[in-house]
């Protein structure tokens, strides 16, 4: 099989999506922190995703061939997949409404 092109490599797209991930984490929760916390946050984002694209384009090193993942490690992704996808809402608690305008 051999090694991707650089560009189409699946490994760096995957490792990509988790930097928009944390991106988006660090956008969203940073601001409530305070100004101080918050500046410091996106000055190490920026930082951060600097070197991360840098190690995968600039200055990247060889990952090896592809490999078909093991069906344990199949297993352990579906188990991550279905846990994230379950609802976030506590037993037994009724959900909160949005209180309607006066008619």
């Amino acid at each position: 099989m051999g090694e991707p092109a650089l560009l189409v490599d699946p490994r760096r797209w995957g490792s990509l999506i988790g930097l928009i991930g944390g991106l988006v984490f660090i956008v969203s929760y940073s601001s409530v922190l305070g100004a101080a916390v918050a500046t410091v946050a996106w000055v190490a984002r920026l930082v951060l995703v600097v070197a991360a694209l840098s190690a995968h384009y600039v200055w990247p090193v060889s990952l090896g061939e592809l490999a078909r993942p093991s069906p344990l490690a199949l297993a352990t992704y579906g188990a991550c997949v279905a846990g994230e996808s379950r609802p976030h809402r506590r037993p037994g608690r009724p959900r909160a409404t949005r209180p309607q305008p006066p008619h």
